[in-house]
């Protein structure tokens, strides 16, 4: 009874869609984008590369995953860095 209950419950978790797993996925990839960003530039810069990270960041904490990744990448690449593609 056991080894099937833990069959059923590893069969149910594998068969998660990915839908269902993408946010933190995309969480994380802003969370990254940011620290990235955070490392190459000094707080104190007032560029438009620091109000896109900003942006970016506010975004994502509002769940629209998608404009905050676009604003991070534009962030980045302004300071001549490549977001890498998840």
């Amino acid at each position: 009874m056991l080894r099937f209950s833990l069959l059923t419950l590893v069969l149910g978790v594998i068969s998660l869609p990915a839908a269902a797993m993408g946010p933190s996925t995309d969480a994380t990839r802003c969370r990254q984008m940011m620290a990235t960003y955070d490392r190459l530039v000094p707080e104190y810069d007032r560029s438009a590369g620091r109000r896109d990270r900003n942006l970016g960041e506010v975004e994502c904490l509002k769940g629209n995953y998608a404009g905050g990744e676009k604003l991070l990448e534009n962030a980045l690449r302004s300071v001549g860095s490549t977001p890498v593609d998840h």
